[in-house]
């Protein structure tokens, strides 16, 4: 327990006489002036109003609270003391309560903060912790994040008239409409609101009905969010404001919306796509207008590009480096570390990058350095579409356990692997083994030569049912190959004159491949 000199100086009588030359000396208690001496703690307050008493003593390292009708010499006092005297027995008594007061009020923030420290170190979370502040304060709390998405809210169940709060509680998020308020407060509207450190108050306005107070979140001197306090119940006491400043100082210890982030710095842009990416936000709408209020701007065609370390890299440092040497290659994208990889939004005017030799050379180079693997999605044009193809990623990333074909790719797109993505969800529903085509089963069961035909019937449909090409793709003489096509042609009946024929080939082949990574890696769960 423990205040400054400087915090007591307001609460002097107008009048009063000051002589602080230590503002930041600590006052940890009161005693009298006939109880000073040097081999006493020099951190209280020393407090007489006998005359005698403080003109024969030497008032030196210390702190003095005096009673005098007439103002002292200022020499009474050393260089390293803080002498005040304040001219009436009344206004002393009243000093000492109002400082005394001051004392206990700090006394009870300490005891709160060692209970905050404690739910912390016991693993508690954010709602325990806001909830233990709503015990403290009796007016509602609320926590969000920069993008103004609902974390945490404790004491809201009977809030009135208070379309914004509930509109976050029901939606999970604050509406458009209060967004564009808050950013659209000018620049220097804030020095006229803050109060008690960086603690803003809102007065009734066109998005609250009543004051209500706001703290940032901060870690690094990184703002995560904010926590909200609406004077409802009751109105907010001084103390309480510094209770609601120390759950601001301890939040940034709990909050969950940064698990599977490194604290890195992340904008206003990147937690809203996070918020995407998680469907934390859902609403076309909400979506549309805070891409519109964030002033997001894309080409014509976006990617997920997920981007996955090459073994298991836990280290925050080689997280950090990796990330901004992808920033840097993606300088004008937004790049992210969501849930143990970095994940990309890239927007380009080509609806194939794929297509480009050029772009991909030059992306698993860099790759390639990182030790890196990425994933990359299909094209799409709509940010609130976006949770849909990182989704894709996700695939890839599954996919790559499955295959040792595609374990190791530099680069892996889910428009080369998106059949197997819609077999494995049918496998659920059927047995695959029945959707072979009566080709592939036959051929799949013939002891002598049935493999090398199998092999063959694959690589025909590849090449279009073409005997040069297929000849040419496996160094077969024209003459050797046509034999082994007109012996599939005898033992199955395929002719390849059927395009509905030839997918369904296809899709065997894949069929065959998923019932091969099950007997190598036992059953794969699609989530």
């Amino acid at each position: 327990m423990e205040i400054l000199v400087e915090s007591i100086l307001n609460l002097l009588p107008d009048y009063a006489q000051i002589t602080c030359r230590r503002p930041t000396a600590k006052i940890t208690g009161i005693k009298k002036l006939n109880d000073f001496s040097e081999a006493t703690y020099l951190d209280l307050l020393y407090v007489s109003t006998d005359p005698d008493l403080f003109q024969t003593s030497k008032l030196h390292r210390g702190n003095f609270l005096l009673c005098s009708a007439e103002d002292l010499p200022a020499d009474l006092i050393d260089p390293y003391s803080n002498l005040i005297v304040v001219h009436s027995l009344a206004e002393y008594v009243e000093t000492i309560e109002k400082i005394s007061d001051l004392l206990a009020n700090q006394s009870s923030l300490d005891n709160i903060s060692r209970k905050m420290i404690t739910i912390i170190r016991n693993g508690g979370d954010v709602q325990q912790l806001i909830k233990f502040a709503y015990e403290l304060l009796n007016n509602p709390l609320m926590l969000v994040d920069i993008s103004f998405n609902l974390i945490a809210h404790v004491g809201t169940n009977m809030l009135k008239n208070e379309d914004s709060w509930n509109y976050a509680i029901d939606n999970k998020m604050f509406p458009s409409s209060y967004i564009g308020y808050v950013m659209s407060r000018p620049d220097d509207d804030d020095d006229q609101h803050l109060i008690l450190g960086d603690i803003r108050v809102e007065l009734p306005n066109e998005v609250t009905t009543v004051k209500q107070y706001s703290a940032r979140i901060s870690q690094n001197n990184i703002v995560l969010g904010y926590v909200k306090l609406l004077e409802t119940n009751h109105p907010v006491t001084d103390f309480e404001l510094h209770v609601f400043q120390l759950l601001s100082y301890y939040l940034p210890f709990t909050r969950t919306s940064t698990k599977g982030r490194i604290p890195d710095v992340v904008t206003l842009t990147d937690d809203f796509l996070l918020s995407l990416l998680e469907e934390r936000i859902t609403n076309k709408y909400e979506i549309l207008t805070r891409q519109d209020l964030y002033n997001m701007k894309f080409y014509k065609y976006l990617y997920v590009i997920s981007i996955n370390f090459i073994g298991s890299h836990n280290s925050n440092d080689i997280i950090s480096f990796t990330l901004q040497r992808i920033k840097s290659y993606f300088p004008n994208n937004s790049a992210l570390w969501v849930n143990g990889r970095f994940i990309v939004l890239y927007d380009s005017n080509e609806e194939n990058i794929v297509e480009d030799p050029n772009w991909s050379a030059r992306f698993a180079q860099i790759l390639e350095k990182l030790n890196c693997t990425a994933n990359i999605s299909t094209a799409f044009q709509e940010l609130y579409e976006i949770s849909n193809y990182y989704k894709q990623t996700l695939f890839c990333s599954k996919f790559r356990t499955l295959s040792q074909e595609h374990e190791t790719r530099q680069i892996l797109y889910y428009k080369d692997i998106f059949e197997y993505h819609m077999i494995l969800a049918l496998r659920n529903e059927v047995n695959l083994e029945d959707l072979l085509h009566p080709a592939v089963k036959i051929l799949s069961q013939c002891k002598s030569s049935g493999a090398d035909l199998l092999n063959t019937l694959f690589t025909y449909i590849h090449n279009h049912c073409s005997i040069p090409a297929t000849a040419k793709t496996m160094y077969l003489h024209y003459n050797t190959l046509k034999n082994r096509i007109n012996r599939i042609e005898t033992l199955t009946g395929f002719t390849g004159e059927d395009n509905r024929e030839c997918f369904w080939i296809y899709l065997s082949e894949l069929i065959l491949n998923v019932l091969n990574f099950d007997a190598q890696t036992g059953e794969y769960e699609l989530e």
